[in-house]
């Protein structure tokens, strides 16, 4: 055998080793494959029979206290209002107080809107209403006119 021949005949058998060995790797990806899908499976059904131990557990509960035993939610949101609304609301409120006028907190307290939005109102409505220029504490706002 010549020296040709026989790198020929080396290569061959390092080629059918390789795809013997990929394709032993692929057999063994395959392999683990299925067992994850199996793991996963396996999970998924004891997480369902926990849900039904839960669910039982629960019903027990129910069946003792009287309850439903889930925790109970709010059923209504609080909604924001409107910039009408609150304009309409301030202003309201201070033709109720008449010349006397009320505080930032009177405000807030007698229309049910935030402190700082009833602030924030008083700073960028100075056209419409004024105030006793006193200290912050004896301050007291009214309509103009």
């Amino acid at each position: 055998m010549t020296k040709a021949a026989k790198a020929s005949s080396s290569a061959k058998t390092e080629a059918t080793a390789a795809d013997a060995l990929e394709a032993e790797i692929r057999l063994a990806q395959e392999k683990l494959a299925a067992l994850q899908v199996q793991k996963v499976d396996k999970i998924k059904e004891q997480l369902s029979e926990a849900k039904d131990r839960v669910a039982k557990l629960e019903e027990e509960l129910a069946a003792i206290t009287g309850d439903s035993g889930k925790t109970k939610t709010k059923s209504t949101k609080r909604k924001r209002l409107s910039s009408s609304d609150i304009y309409q609301r301030i202003t309201e409120g201070l033709r109720k107080s008449g010349a006397a006028g009320l505080s930032q907190i009177a405000i807030h307290k007698e229309t049910g809107i935030n402190y700082g939005t009833v602030g924030h109102f008083l700073k960028t409505h100075a056209d419409i209403i004024t105030d006793n220029g006193k200290s912050l504490k004896e301050k007291r706002y009214t309509l103009k006119g």
